[in-house]
């Protein structure tokens, strides 16, 4: 015992020291612990929710109400491919894989099948019938994108036969007896494999018209039928120059909108992390007359400039939608000290949104609840949040993160991912907005809108359309098709049916850099 009690004494400090240096291991193995619990229970939690049917629950990992879709997994039309679909909307098509509800475990991602440059010369669209057999099973995603995913819950949709076009030749443009082949679509069907950075002072107008696989802009749409708008759409972005992939096309559309987020990100998964993404709805949406890849890029950078750290961007609306009570998480964007004037826009808008490839893809991982989960909602709250992005140090790779994230701690440099275009520098949310507000020059097709005295690139009618087509009006302008139909009945309704305004001044708008920056 007196052994025991002077080697006690003698080692006392060393004793001490150990114990402190067990105590601080353990603790350390505790928070480890700890730490990968909550990933492996969010990892659950985002395989669990992939593709699942929505309930009326609160959500455990995020604590929102996840709110019932009454519509979703309806079908609103057994037959949504019309007889009439443009050339080029057509030939953006893409067949669409599925690795996020995919039971394979390999480590790599079978590529998405297009149907680009397969519609016959004559535009004879009357094979676009039946039914095709559903695409073979995607394989999973790269190992740092996501795990595996247990098999979507939600039905499968529909599709119509797109393959019928397979065996045609690829259609050549007869300007040029031997025009190069679309090497940009053979790098999106080979999953991109090429550098997309954006070189400041480079002009990429010609690159990308001429198909060349480092045009680093790409516009990506979602709608499963042909008709006015989705057609005027497509064949208006082509025109322009602008490499154009359009999902979901020929499938039944069952209103559910978080299948729109999760076809999207298994689509950029084939696609380089810095190539800037313009994804937008099809029917209700218009470019300007003069849109170019370079001017996109322009804008986009004057929002990068004026903001000050979010690289996605979303228009703002008028109107707090899905969830109204929301609006007072929302900041005035008047009082902020990136103020441009007085803007009537304040809410998050989902119909459009520009951003890098790598960091959208990224952020629906995160964000991404249920197939019928609003995705209005899921950005509004992804905003509100905030989430927040970084690159790492070794690599550059993107990191999304929200504070709910507690297995992925952002460091001090991550910056706010999201930014609202309230000036309308390159978006336009149009719902609320009267007729009188935009200006289309006669002799240029130029658009002025006057609320944010700017020159929008790319509107969106969002909302209700039964007795306002502006979009109609204003598509009469710019010289593309429209529907004379509907412009004829507003007119028997005494609705507007043509440009209330007259054209403005030339001191009343900005120029183009003052709008931007």
């Amino acid at each position: 015992m007196l052994r025991v009690r002077y080697f006690l004494k003698r080692h006392r400090r060393a004793l001490a020291l150990l114990t402190a240096v067990l105590g601080l291991a353990a603790l350390l193995l505790s928070q480890h612990m700890r730490a990968q619990a909550v990933a492996k229970a969010e990892r659950e939690r985002v395989v669990r929710n992939f593709g699942a049917r929505a309930e009326d629950k609160v959500d455990p990992a995020t604590g929102y109400l996840v709110p019932v879709n009454s519509d979703c997994n309806k079908d609103w039309n057994s037959n949504q491919l019309f007889s009439e679909c443009s050339r080029s909307l057509l030939r953006s098509a893409v067949i669409s894989q599925h690795p996020s509800s995919s039971h394979a475990t390999s480590s790599k991602l079978r590529k998405p099948d297009t149907v680009a440059n397969q519609v016959p010369e004559d535009g004879d669209r009357s094979q676009l019938v039946g039914s095709l057999p559903a695409p073979p099973a995607a394989l999973a995603p790269a190992a740092d994108i996501l795990p595996a995913h247990a098999p979507s819950l939600a039905p499968a949709d529909e599709p119509i036969d797109l393959s019928a076009f397979k065996h045609m030749q690829p259609h050549r443009d007869q300007v040029q007896k031997s025009p190069p082949k679309s090497s940009l679509r053979r790098a999106l069907r080979s999953g991109g494999e090429t550098s997309a950075k954006i070189i400041p002072g480079t002009s990429y107008n010609n690159a990308c018209r001429a198909g060349d696989p480092a045009c680093p802009v790409l516009w990506v749409s979602f709608t499963t039928l042909c008709r006015v708008g989705s057609n005027r759409f497509a064949d208006s972005v082509t025109k322009a120059g602008i490499p154009l992939a359009v999902l979901g096309l020929g499938t039944v559309w069952k209103s559910r909108w978080g299948y729109r987020m999760r076809i999207l990100h298994d689509f950029l998964v084939s696609q380089p992390d810095d190539r800037l993404i313009v994804w937008t709805d099809a029917d209700d949406v218009v470019p300007v007359p003069g849109i170019s890849v370079d001017r996109i890029i322009e804008g986009y950078q004057a929002l990068i400039d004026m903001y000050q750290g979010p690289r996605i961007f979303f228009p703002a609306e008028t109107a707090c939608y899905p969830d109204g009570s929301l609006w007072s998480n929302y900041t005035d964007p008047n009082i902020q000290w990136y103020a441009r004037g007085e803007t009537p826009f304040r809410y998050l808008n989902a119909g459009l949104m520009v951003g890098p490839a790598g960091l959208i893809r990224r952020m629906i991982e995160v964000v991404y609840q249920d197939d019928c989960f609003d995705d209005q909602l899921a950005y509004t709250l992804a905003i509100l949040d905030p989430l927040k992005w970084w690159r790492t140090a070794v690599g550059g790779t993107y990191r999304v993160s929200s504070s709910r994230n507690a297995h992925r701690i952002p460091p001090e440099s991550a910056k706010p991912l999201i930014g609202l275009d309230y000036w309308n520098g390159l978006l336009l949310a149009m719902y609320g907005m009267p007729n009188k507000d935009y200006v289309v020059d006669p002799a240029t097709r130029e658009l002025s809108f006057i609320p944010t005295r700017s020159r929008p690139l790319i509107l969106h009618q969002n909302g209700e359309k039964k007795d306002n087509r502006i979009l109609e009006i204003l598509s009469k302008e710019f010289g593309y098709d429209y529907d004379a139909d509907v412009l004829e009945s507003l007119k028997e309704k005494g609705l507007p049916y043509e440009l209330e305004s007259r054209r403005p001044r030339p001191t009343q708008l900005r120029s183009n850099e003052g709008a931007h920056h």
